[in-house]
């Protein structure tokens, strides 16, 4: 019998506020519901205090609010979509924990294509130093992001295909025309090469309960958390409710 490749880290289990922190921040960084960090630490988020420990997973026992889901001693396994590549290019920069993923050369306005099957939970540009971005969910363990285009062809909503044209390709850095690329599992970014190379069988999964069934359930959360409609923060927050 052939076994089977799981990867992927261990989450960080605690986090220490530093000065600037808020409460919204951390858990948005870390790939957390911004209620259910409050909730795990049962604090007030306006007080939090620089040096003070937070905890990034749920106390023994712990059930979040409106879920029925029976508690589980492991994760399941994930099997990723079989990806392809949003474009023909060369790799420009590497995947690092800053970048957060790749950028494919190619040419103005080249057509970008769906890298698997899924849903556009966020079209739009009000992520500071993506552009025009789309975002598409395959599952409720992988993403995908495709950021530096000209022009999006999809809106929040859509279903797409494997190789459907979903935006063109638009200006990226230092002077070049190039697709920012971007895999998130669980909702961390990763490497998309093993991905895409069809490299990585399996990971595990993520059994975090879904708090929101819809995208306008997702803003009115995020509006409820206090994030204004339109900034930044408010489209982090909108991403991180949808994985």
């Amino acid at each position: 019998m052939s076994s089977v490749n799981v990867i992927g880290q261990q989450p960080q289990s605690t986090y220490q506020v530093k000065p600037g922190d808020t409460m919204a921040r951390i858990a948005l960084d870390h790939g957390i519901a911004p209620r259910d960090l409050v909730a795990w630490n049962a604090v007030d988020p306006n007080q939090l205090v620089v040096g003070q420990i937070l905890s990034l997973t749920p106390p023994s026992g712990f059930v979040a609010q409106n879920s029925t889901a029976n508690p589980s001693t492991s994760a399941p396994i994930s099997l990723p979509p079989s990806f392809i590549w949003p474009i023909n290019g060369r790799v420009l920069t590497g995947y690092t924990e800053a970048s957060r993923g790749i950028d494919i050369e190619g040419g103005r306005d080249e057509p970008v294509q769906a890298s698997a099957n899924g849903v556009v939970v966020y079209s739009g540009n009000s992520l500071k130093g993506y552009g025009n971005l789309i975002i598409i969910k395959h599952d409720n363990t992988y993403l995908t992001a495709y950021a530096n285009n000209s022009k999006l062809l999809v809106k929040e909503g859509d279903k797409v295909s494997k190789g459907q044209k979903i935006s063109e390709i638009g200006s990226g850095e230092p002077n070049t025309q190039n697709l920012h690329f971007e895999i998130r599992v669980n909702g961390k970014p990763v490497d998309p090469l093993p991905y895409l190379n069809g490299t990585v069988t399996a990971i595990k999964a993520s059994t975090a309960p879904k708090v929101a069934t819809s995208m306008e359930d997702y803003k009115n959360k995020c509006k409820e958390l206090g994030f204004k409609s339109g900034t930044e923060d408010f489209g982090k927050c909108v991403l991180q409710l949808s994985k």
